[in-house]
């Protein structure tokens, strides 16, 4: 080796060993930003009933019967029947301001060539019922659904409530106040039931695991 030419030191210099750590921690931070970016996007990836059904696990609450006020049968009977008259107004608004229900029906049975299969009255009962349940699912079921009284509850001060969980689905208040309801009027056991119960549940309270309480 020449006089000339010094060996190249093998110890890093201060600085070179700073900017290694430096492109080190740098890169350990984008490979922890990456798989956080990845959890985060396994989470999403959840549809909204998976997420909404996860909740619902944590929504249970104690159901002692202490903590409630149950109202009276016929206090709910006056609650039911403010509903209905509302439901009659918004069928009688609906008739006055657009029969485009009627209209439709027309068109379908005109398409389909139904019109002998179906009577002028039965068209009539038809656009009837249709309006009802329009009617009651917008006065009714929504409210109830989001806000846990009708109009009818509303102005007797009290409301309806899960059983077992603070929240209402709109699934569970669609079979309580469009199929189980009019099945427990029909059968009587709506109005029978209240009186005899302790916590004053009628009959589509019992299938659909609601109670009635004071607000």
């Amino acid at each position: 080796m020449s006089e000339g030419k010094k060996p190249r030191s093998t110890v890093m210099d201060h600085g070179d060993a700073t900017n290694t750590r430096v492109k080190i921690n740098s890169k350990n931070l984008r490979n922890e930003e990456l798989k956080l970016d990845e959890v985060g996007r396994k989470r999403i990836s959840k549809t909204r009933n998976e997420l909404y059904e996860e909740l619902r696990k944590d929504d249970v609450i104690l159901n002692d019967e202490d903590h409630y006020e149950f109202p009276t049968a016929p206090l709910r009977a006056i609650a039911f029947i403010i509903d209905v008259l509302f439901i009659l107004i918004a069928v009688k608004i609906i008739y006055l301001i657009t029969p485009f229900e009627m209209k439709l029906i027309q068109l379908f049975l005109d398409k389909y060539k139904l019109q002998l299969m179906f009577s002028p009255e039965i068209n009539f009962y038809l656009v009837f019922g249709i309006t009802i349940v329009v009617s009651a699912f917008f006065l009714i079921v929504i409210p109830v659904t989001f806000f846990h009284v009708s109009l009818g509850k509303k102005i007797t001060g009290i409301k309806v409530r899960s059983e077992f969980q603070n929240s209402l689905s709109i699934k569970q208040i669609i079979k309580r106040e469009i199929i189980y309801k009019p099945l427990g009027i029909v059968l009587l056991a709506g109005f029978i039931m209240p009186f005899f119960d302790k916590k004053k549940k009628s009959f589509h309270d019992k299938l659909c695991g609601t109670i009635v309480v004071r607000r």
